[in-house]
């Protein structure tokens, strides 16, 4: 019976596996991979330049890349404890019932190292990681975690808010070009 149950269990990990999955990433040595698509890769490479945000901004940013929604079980399965991909600040950072998020330090450690060997990836973020790049996420030390990050504020939510829903409106009315010839790409300077 037990081997039964072992089977079941690895048939149900091999269903889990997207078609389309480019990378795993695994948490802690005992716990599930987390799948990643070339599109959801892409999403945690931005997410890390927006350094924190809502559920809201990461539908928004995830639009922004793909010109689709995201689907709320693909964005669960990333949240988490200080270990998984994305986790939730204190509630002392919400902004009235607005919760925010970031990418963990060992999460995005883990994607600067493996985003080079993703074909097709690299293309995608030449428009900020190029040698000199001001834009850079290496050159500007933006490795996820919270650290520098004391409080957020008002002005800056909204700032990032904005951006995004300009940018989502932008993906939206351009219809001649896909959203990966737009590119369209943040840079919030710390």
């Amino acid at each position: 019976m037990n081997a039964k149950r072992k089977q079941r269990k690895s048939k149900e990990k091999i269903e889990n596996i997207p078609k389309d999955a480019v990378a795993y990433y695994l948490p802690t040595p005992n716990s599930e991979r987390i799948y990643f698509t070339r599109d959801t890769i892409l999403l945690m490479y931005h997410l890390i330049r927006l350094k924190y945000f809502s559920r809201e901004m990461v539908l928004d940013q995830y639009f922004i890349l793909t010109g689709k929604e995201l689907n709320n079980r693909t964005l669960y399965s990333f949240i988490g404890n200080r270990n998984m991909p994305l986790s939730h600040f204190e509630d002392n950072y919400r902004i009235g019932k607005t919760k925010f998020m970031y990418v963990t330090k060992g999460f995005a450690e883990w994607l600067l190292d493996i985003m080079h060997e993703i074909p097709g990836l690299i293309e995608l973020t030449k428009v900020t990681e190029f040698k000199g790049s001001h834009y850079s996420l290496k050159i500007n030390k933006m490795s996820g975690g919270k650290d520098g990050i004391r409080k957020i504020h008002l002005h800056d939510y909204h700032t990032r808010r904005l951006a995004l829903k300009i940018g989502r409106l932008i993906v939206e009315q351009c219809t001649d070009l896909s959203p990966r010839e737009l590119n369209v790409t943040y840079f919030f300077p710390v």
